[in-house]
């Protein structure tokens, strides 16, 4: 079991960070990351795309680019640490990853093992009144879920 730990101000950073307009996208993304001991992954720090690095792409309601793409995977190298895309469903109360999320989650999150072998890395999507969680453990095993009961989220202050 994973036991995933967001920290109070880290996450009201990231929601404001979302909430701002972009001029093309629908709804921006970004990550969380941080540190693994054990089953628990302690997510304090965040990961903000610029404008620059999202490319205007009506398939999905945020792309990002080759240049934060980039930037993600320099940032993971450097660091070491767990990644967890993050975005918002506000349209949602208790949200569900769309078809394009699972599809864009498969592809980035077993990557990231290539360059922060540490992991779990994954996704995470807020509702109105709750979360969706896919996490990785390793690079090439399938997802596992909060809804499955194999992964726990707090929020916590710091």
């Amino acid at each position: 079991m994973f036991s995933l730990r967001i920290k109070e101000e880290t996450l009201l950073l990231a929601i404001e960070d979302l909430s701002r307009e972009h001029p093309f996208a629908f709804e921006r993304v970004g990550y969380f990351h941080g540190k693994r001991e054990g089953g628990l992954v302690v997510l304090d720090n965040w990961l903000s795309f610029k404008d620059d690095e999202y490319l205007d792409n009506t398939m999905a309601g945020a792309c990002i680019g080759p240049l934060g793409m980039q930037r993600l995977s320099k940032e993971a190298f450097n660091t070491k640490d767990s990644y967890f895309h993050f975005h918002l469903h506000g349209f949602q109360e208790i949200p569900e990853f769309s078809g394009i999320d699972m599809r864009s989650l498969k592809e980035v999150s077993p990557g990231l093992f290539g360059f922060s072998k540490s992991g779990p890395h994954g996704g995470i999507v807020k509702g109105r009144k709750g979360w969706c969680v896919a996490l990785w453990s390793e690079r090439k095993k399938d997802p596992i879920f909060l809804e499955e009961g194999s992964v726990n989220l707090e929020v916590y202050r710091g």
